[in-house]
């Protein structure tokens, strides 16, 4: 994930959690928790001393944590 900051000072990530569907093999549909789109999870590159802002939208109506 690149940061979409404009400024050097401050490296901003934004996230967006929520369900989708997607089909496997023989159509087989599954709901998963996703990251921008993304199943795998999402890596934040910063350094020691980076100013760091991370805004997430939660589109998920249940209590959920992410590890």
């Amino acid at each position: 994930m690149l940061p979409f900051s404009s400024s050097q000072t401050i490296k901003s990530f934004l996230f967006n959690v929520e369900w989708k569907t997607v089909s496997r093999l023989c159509n087989t549909k599954l709901l998963l928790l996703t990251v921008n789109g993304e199943y795998s999870g999402l890596a934040i590159a910063v350094y020691e001393g980076d100013n760091v802002q991370i805004k997430v939208t939660n589109r998920v109506a249940q209590n959920t944590t992410i590890r």
